[in-house]
Formats: C-alpha cells, sequence, structure tokens
C-alpha cells in the first residue's frame, strides 16, 4: 500500500510540475545557463571579446528586450545591462531566449530535439526527430549569421543572443533524448524531499541542492573539469549535431537508467553520482561555446 501510494503521489507530482514550470523544454535553469557563459567568457579571445563588445551594442538592441516576462522577471532588465552595460557580461544574455519564447511561441521546438531514447541516436534518428524544426536547425542558421562579418550587426546580436543559450540548452542531456515523457517532464522524482520531475531535477533541482552559484561553480568548472574537455577545433554549423548525440548518449546510458534504477528517489548518495555529469556536461558547453564564439570572430 505505500507503493502504491508512493506512485500515486509521484504522478500527481509530475502532472503539477509541468503545469507549473515555464514550458517543457526550459533546459538547465537560470543557475546552468548562466554558469555556460562564464565559463565561456572566462576562455574568450581577445578579438572575440572585441566582437562580443561590439554586437551588445549594435542598433536596435531595445527590439529583443522579451517584455513582462512572467518566468523571467529580470530579462528585460539583463538585456538592457548587457547591452549598455560597462562590461560585455555574456551570463547577462543566458536566460534571454527563455523569456522571448514566452511570447513568441514558434521559438519553443529551437530548444531541444527529441530524439527516441530507445533508438541508436543516429543522425538520421535526428533528423528525423528534427523535423522541420529543432534546436540543431536553429543553432545552424545562428552560427552562419554569426561567423558572416558582411551580415547587420542587429542580426548577428540576435544570433549571438540564441547561440549563448542553444549551446546551453543541446548540452543538456534531456533535450537531445526523449521516452515518451517530453523530455523527462513526464517522470516524476522526489529530489530529496521536493517533488518534481526528471527534467526539473536536471535544470533546477540539482543545482539548489548543491547551493550552486554560476560565478563559483564556474570558476570551479575552469580550474577542474574545463581541462578534461577535448580541444575544439574550427566550430562548423553541423558541429552540435555531433554534442547532441553526445547529449543523447549520456541521456540513454546515464539519466534514464539511473531514474530507473532508483525508482524516481534521488538520495543524496544519488545526487552524489548524477552532479559530476551535470558539471561535465556545462563544462563541456562552456568550452565549445566559447569555441563557437571564438570562431566567429577570427573569421575573414
Amino acid at each position: 500500500m505505500e507503493n502504491e501510494n508512493l506512485s500515486k503521489s509521484l504522478k500527481i507530482a509530475a502532472f503539477l510540475s509541468v503545469l507549473i514550470l515555464p514550458g517543457s523544454a526550459s533546459a538547465w535553469g537560470r543557475q546552468g545557463h548562466m554558469t555556460v557563459a562564464l565559463v565561456a567568457e572566462g576562455l574568450l579571445t581577445p578579438a572575440a571579446k572585441q566582437m562580443v563588445d561590439e554586437l551588445r551594442r549594435a542598433p536596435g538592441w531595445e527590439t529583443f528586450k522579451p517584455g513582462d516576462s512572467r518566468y523571467f522577471r529580470k530579462a528585460d532588465e539583463e538585456l538592457t545591462l548587457f547591452c549598455q552595460g560597462p562590461d560585455e557580461n555574456l551570463s547577462l544574455a543566458a536566460d534571454w531566449a527563455d523569456a522571448w519564447r514566452e511570447r513568441h511561441r514558434e521559438t519553443a521546438p529551437w530548444h531541444f530535439v527529441d530524439t527516441p531514447v530507445d533508438g541508436d541516436g543516429s543522425t538520421a534518428a535526428m533528423e528525423k526527430a528534427c523535423g522541420e524544426e529543432c534546436i540543431l536547425m536553429a543553432l545552424h542558421r545562428q552560427i552562419l549569421v554569426l561567423q558572416d562579418k558582411g551580415a547587420d550587426k542587429f542580426l548577428r546580436l540576435e544570433a549571438l543572443l540564441w547561440i549563448v543559450h542553444l549551446v546551453g540548452d543541446v548540452h543538456q542531456p534531456l533535450h537531445c533524448a526523449d521516452n515518451g515523457d517530453k523530455g523527462g517532464n513526464g517522470v516524476p522524482i522526489v529530489l530529496l524531499v521536493k517533488q518534481g520531475n526528471l527534467h526539473w531535477a536536471w535544470d533546477t533541482g540539482l543545482f539548489n541542492v548543491e547551493h550552486a552559484r554560476p560565478a563559483a561553480l564556474a570558476g570551479d568548472l575552469l580550474a577542474h573539469e574545463c581541462k578534461d574537455v577535448a580541444a575544439v577545433g574550427p566550430v562548423d554549423p553541423k558541429t552540435p549535431w555531433t554534442w547532441a548525440q553526445e547529449s543523447f548518449g549520456v541521456a540513454k546510458n546515464f539519466v534514464y537508467p539511473q531514474v530507473r534504477r532508483n525508482g524516481g528517489q534521488f538520495t543524496r548518495a544519488e545526487v552524489d553520482l548524477a552532479w559530476p555529469m551535470v558539471r561535465k556536461q556545462l563544462a563541456r558547453a562552456g568550452v565549445r561555446l566559447a569555441a563557437v564564439l571564438n570562431g566567429a570572430a577570427a573569421m575573414k
């Protein structure tokens, strides 16, 4: 009877968490996206820093204000600080795309690719999952725009805003894999004592449990995990497909097996197993975001 009641409670919690979360594809959450941006910022070349500084001041930047965001209340203020403040603080732009999605629902598919986790995660499988629009197509387009030195600065600023966010998204495993559960949104879990779902746990819950702060976490990743991320050469617009396949592998071989094994009960011991993988994915995202920006700045 206790197990039956627990199962019912978990299902109710999952349903409620889907209702209260800002969309089923809100990856990493504020702490994660800001951490990725700060890691990248620590690895930018002087040319990339100059590029970011020039683009953030592009005429018409006000057009990109999300406006009266329900879940991201600081979005307008942070975009203003990013574009008009004294420093090119990338972390201020990290949450922009999620806030923008609230009033521009046509961009929602740009945040994920629901590749069936029971498949092989091949390029063909991802192309089928992608359909007419997904994160991989969006990243492809935006990287091309950012790399085009002849493109209007207004468009390159928009591309920069998207890239800072979407490179983070593509490294959240549950944005590249799906088990018929909206990327883990339909999988109820209990994280220590808090009820939620698997996607929420990877977005935000694990960060809260670890009391993660973006600046401190980014600094720690730069000193440790980032050193183990393979050197990134020139980033072709198709490169994110490789990153997505890697994230799919993490979901298939780690995220889903863990929740099947623990029955949705994330004890302290389970958190200690998951958190190093979260850190690894954040480090990969930050290093690769820097590679995208450094590469774009180096384009002739």
